[in-house]
């Protein structure tokens, strides 16, 4: 499977990272990982064996296109083989022709290489580990073919695990720089650097605040975290459960006369059925045929609604067979209704981020994306996934991937080492690694990623284990990622508390001991989690034990939000001057009522806020600018 062999890096196998509390499963790991990247002409499913020691006589196999398996048992011997760990090689490679009978090709991995002595003691040569490999080979054969099994078998030693290991290829980069490496990227190194991005987001991230909302699911896909797979296995529920209802279309009467129809729906069900069953445990077979299964529904649907409509159009008026039409249009509408669900999994945005490997999290200011992202990363963190949280306010401009390295300790190791080591981390944990940057719209750097984002996410799509999340204000969005770049990735608008700003309410007034209003909150405002936490703060400063009632309470509650705009505002311009707030927002107002009430241009009201500014001007300091910013 390798190419032509060149001069080969010395990897002792001995200072393996453990995987799993030990180095025999991080051998295994390793196997796997070269395993997968590895795929044979051909191949169709890669199946990874779980528990101790794989089972049925392998750690991993490739499943064909005609049914054929190529299988991978890995044994971590680092000293010479003896006749005990020949006998366990033997044990295995048994199993594995006896559990496996389209089994083909077996690979018996090994981190030595064989020996091949001429040496002769007392007259008498030698036995070799090539001579004991060429035994087990021609007995292995014999049992395989006394079972009318053709199975060759390879051996890959210290030697051929390092040719696959140095490959100039992305897939191979970093795995020499995770697996061989232990002083780098572990649970512990990667759980510091998202506290003390959390420490950075100050009042940003407060944990006694967090609600939970909705959009937190949007992770689990493009992350392949456990709640991804459940929802998988209920997605597999429902296609199975629709099944039954499929094949009770033929019973109908009313289709008599559709039944060449009736029958080609339910055998391309059948079809479609097997074919997603290859996704319960591969989410990669879901992104690579996902445009096939949203044409076979979209086509399931058509049909569904050909007959729908054939039996209206026949029946509907027949008093004769208005039971029998209700059933049958009961029975087609419901199946239609429940592929519809199922079209909408298929193109939702969550599966498209996790197929494309990249997701950009928008909103508003305060709306809670830097909590969210840092919620995401400590709970992933702790669940032992692998994931990387910085902040953009960190970046200092050029290429990310050497942002990332430097967070990570890793400045002297390449791109391809880098992201190929992240690479290898995702996949040994069963999931993918994140890669969030937090407000790529706040830093010195900003403007930088305009120049440098579309190529960073190039470089990490090369990587099937990895994925990266990004999160912008929507006023910066258009000047800080590329054209090219917003046009394809998927896009997912944090909208704050909006639809549980009661539930948000009722955490947040709880810990002031505020009591709830009886009223809804009409404000679209109370939706943003900072500004309902300033009124909080607003109505807890004023001495009340409940929120004000009636118009002039909310205004008292506004007024304080302004108040501390203003005190914000003064600090970051290093000024005296008062009400600069309070006068941009009566300037406005004087802009908007009664004339344009429809709104202005953004020019026109950056115009206006600014011009209430006699302070300095230095660019940064505009009022505009220190407005988008707080």
């Amino acid at each position: 499977m390798y190419g032509d062999e060149q001069m080969t890096i010395d990897i002792n196998f001995s200072n393996i990272r453990e995987y799993d509390g030990s180095k025999q499963k991080g051998f295994e790991e390793l196997v796997c990982q070269i395993a997968h990247i590895e795929k044979p002409l051909g191949g169709g499913k890669f199946v990874r064996k779980e528990g101790s020691g794989g089972d049925a006589g392998v750690e991993c196999f490739w499943i064909l296109n005609d049914g054929q398996e190529y299988a991978w048992q890995a044994k971590y011997f680092t000293e010479r083989l003896t006749s005990s760990h020949w006998s366990q090689i033997n044990e295995s490679v048994e199993t594995a022709i006896n559990k496996h009978d389209k089994l083909s090709r077996y690979y018996v991995c090994i981190p030595i290489d064989r020996t091949d002595s001429r040496k002769e003691r007392k007259g008498n040569p030698t036995k070799s580990a090539l001579d004991y490999w060429n035994e087990y080979v021609e007995k292995w054969t014999a049992l395989a073919s006394e079972k009318g099994m053709n199975v060759e078998f390879e051996y890959w030693g210290k030697h051929e695990l390092t040719l696959y290991l140095q490959k100039d290829k992305p897939e191979y980069t970093g795995r020499v720089l995770y697996w061989f490496n232990t002083a780098v990227i572990s649970r512990d190194s990667l759980l510091r650097l998202a506290e003390n991005s959390r420490e950075c987001l100050g009042e940003r991230f407060t944990p006694e605040y967090h609600v939970d909302l909705p959009i937190a699911k949007s992770f689990s896909c493009i992350g392949f975290d456990e709640n991804w797979r459940n929802f998988l296995r209920n997605i597999l529920s429902d296609i199975y459960n629709l099944r039954r209802e499929i094949r009770t279309i033929n019973n109908y009467l009313l289709l008599s006369d559709k039944k060449e129809l009736c029958q080609q729906i339910i055998d391309k069900y059948e079809q479609f059925l097997n074919t997603a069953f290859e996704f319960e445990n591969d989410s990669f077979f879901l992104f690579n045929h996902l445009e096939d299964f949203k044409k076979s529904i979209t086509e399931f649907i058509d049909m569904c609604n050909e007959l729908d409509g054939y039996i209206f159009e026949k029946y509907s008026t027949d008093s004769e067979m208005k039971e029998k039409f209700g059933d049958a249009n009961n029975s087609l509408r419901k199946i239609t209704i429940s592929l519809g669900e199922l079209e909408d999994f298929f193109t939702s945005r969550d599966v498209i981020a996790g197929k494309e490997k990249e997701l950009l999290i928008t909103g508003v200011a305060g709306s809670g994306k830097s909590h969210l992202l840092c919620d995401v990363s400590i709970k992933r963190l702790k669940d032992d996934l692998p994931t990387i949280f910085l902040l953009g306010q960190h970046y200092s401009g050029g290429n990310p991937i050497r942002f990332i390295a430097e967070k990570l300790d890793l400045v002297n190791y390449s791109d391809s080492e880098v992201l190929g080591a992240l690479d290898a981390l995702g996949e040994a944990n069963k999931s993918r690694t994140l890669i969030i940057v937090d407000a790529v719209n706040e830093g010195n750097g900003r403007e930088q990623w305009r120049d440098h984002l579309k190529m960073f996410l190039q470089q990490c799509k090369e990587f099937n284990n990895l994925a990266v999340v990004i999160s912008c204000r929507n006023t910066y969005t258009e000047f800080i990622i590329p054209d090219e770049v917003l046009n394809k990735i998927t896009v997912i608008n944090h909208e704050g508390f909006r639809g549980y700003e009661r539930r948000a309410a009722l955490k947040y007034l709880g810990n002031q001991g505020i009591s709830l209003p009886s009223v809804p909150f009409f404000s679209p405002e109370f939706s943003n989690p900072l500004f309902l936490k300033t009124t909080c703060n607003a109505i807890k400063k004023m001495g009340l034990k409940e929120f004000p009632k009636g118009l002039n309470g909310f205004s008292q509650v506004f007024e304080f939000y302004l108040e501390s705009l203003e005190k914000i505002i003064k600090q970051k311009k290093h000024t005296h001057s008062n009400q600069l707030v309070k006068n941009a927002v009566r300037a406005l107002i004087n802009k908007l009522y009664p004339d344009n009430l429809w709104g202005i241009s953004y020019g026109e009201a950056v115009k206006i806020i600014n011009d209430c500014d006699f302070t300095n001007k230095v660019q940064h300091h505009y009022l505009i600018c220190l407005y988008l910013k707080d």
